[in-house]
């Protein structure tokens, strides 16, 4: 999986560095979220993005074309983590489908300002397309649903054969100067057992843990009138134990929050 190196405000979809403390701010909005709940949202997203979407596609391609079983080293921009947080917010949270879709192309904005991101790319693509973009957004629910379900037996296998690889490979200790550890067959054993219980036992994201997303994403990007409301509320309900201090801005006037209608649910797309 491709390194995250920047941070995504969940609230008004800006980018900025990660400064690497336990609460992170945004610069723009002042929408703040723990950091275990970040990158446990993050972590799942890079799996149903990457797996869910990325190496699937790879594989259905496969098998459409007849060719022989190959295997894969996908890599791909962290833009697309970002885009799978924004799905996985309408599929678990009620952001519609409009919402998604304009966060993700906001966050695009900010980001084609670091890197490049031609414009013939694939994710400039399901941009463009409301049918890809539909798929995408299928492909993700069907991951965070159960990836196994409702695609080619041979394509699922591959996934299982792949995620287990990931885990595998993140597994393996290391020394100090990164080189990976002689181990025993044993030992090996132990380790790919340990690998399968993570792929069978990933945690889900819940509902509440997406609560106050996007509400600043009409905010313009500017340091003057920043809205400095804090998500105090729904971090304390995700992740108790990580708050030391009130991180409530009571300076800010309370904003009646818009629920949104829920993304339209579509069929299961079977692969071919």
């Amino acid at each position: 999986m491709t390194p995250i190196t920047q941070i995504v405000c969940f609230s008004c979809a800006n980018l900025f560095p990660d400064m690497e403390s336990n609460e992170i701010i945004c610069p723009e909005c002042g929408f703040a979220v723990q950091r275990d709940l970040y990158q446990r949202l993050l972590s799942y997203a890079s799996y149903a993005v990457g797996f869910g979407y990325h190496y699937r596609l790879a594989y259905e391609n496969q098998i459409h074309k007849q060719q022989g079983r190959v295997r894969y080293a996908l890599t791909f921009d962290q833009i697309w983590v970002f885009a799978a947080v924004a799905a996985l917010s309408g599929i678990i949270g009620n952001a519609s489908y409009d919402l998604i879709k304009m966060v993700i192309r906001k966050i695009r904005s900010k980001r084609v300002q670091i890197a490049v991101i031609p414009d013939d790319s694939e994710f400039v693509r399901i941009l463009e397309s409301d049918e890809r973009f539909s798929t995408f957004l299928q492909y993700i629910e069907n991951f965070d649903t159960d990836y196994r379900q409702g695609i080619h037996f041979q394509v699922a296998q591959a996934l299982i054969e792949e995620m287990t690889a990931h885990e595998f490979a993140r597994l393996w200790p290391h020394n100090n100067d990164g080189t990976p550890q002689r181990l025993s067959e044993e030992e090996l054993r132990q380790i790919y057992k340990k690998a399968i219980i993570v792929v069978n036992s990933r945690e889900k994201p819940g509902k509440r843990d997406f609560e106050g997303f996007w509400e600043n994403i009409n905010t313009p990007y500017s340091s003057k009138g920043r809205n400095t409301r804090t998500a105090s509320k729904r971090a304390k309900k995700a992740a108790p134990q990580a708050l030391s201090e009130d991180i409530t801005n009571k300076s800010a006037k309370p904003k009646t929050r818009t629920t949104l209608p829920p993304i339209k649910k579509r069929g299961k797309k079977t692969g071919e």
